[in-house]
């Protein structure tokens, strides 16, 4: 099944993507020049970079997965009368609060930024994420024992 990611995210992630390649080839000589060093039995250095290596090659794989299984959403398209992935949401919580939210792919969270101009990433599949879809203007749901109304649809 595929995973939604925006369109922002798939930006993000080939960013991530594209810095670690660089940072790998800076290793990878690393480990070289620390090979021509000789013996590398007691090699500080060249296990060092090895395990560098190592690490970028499993983000790597990762954001290689997440691109590869992934269906991108241009939520410009999208239908602002109701909550759907993409959209970012306006709440009152139940103390008077203010609080915004933009609904995303759980596999993208972790390379965009915190927040979208005070909107807060979440997840389409977190609590709060499911919750939140296909509600409109005006309905009131509770999550975690707080009660929100939705304010508006961005």
């Amino acid at each position: 099944m595929k995973q939604l990611i925006t369109i922002e995210g798939k930006t993000e992630l080939v960013k991530a993507f594209n810095k670690l390649q660089k940072e790998k080839r800076y290793w990878v000589q690393e480990k070289k020049t620390a090979a021509d060093l000789g013996d590398l039995s007691e090699n500080a250095e060249y296990h060092a970079a090895e395990e560098h290596i190592r690490n970028i090659d499993k983000k790597l794989f990762e954001i290689d997965s997440i691109l590869n299984n992934a269906q991108v959403v241009d939520i410009s398209k999208r239908n602002k009368d109701i909550v759907c992935f993409g959209s970012k949401v306006t709440l009152l919580k139940e103390d008077s609060e203010k609080v915004c939210y933009q609904i995303v792919g759980t596999n993208e969270l972790l390379y965009l930024q915190k927040t979208n101009n005070d909107c807060l990433y979440i997840s389409n599949l977190s609590p709060m994420g499911k919750e939140l879809l296909r509600k409109k203007v005006g309905d009131s749901f509770v999550v975690n024992d707080f009660e929100y109304e939705i304010l508006e649809i961005i």
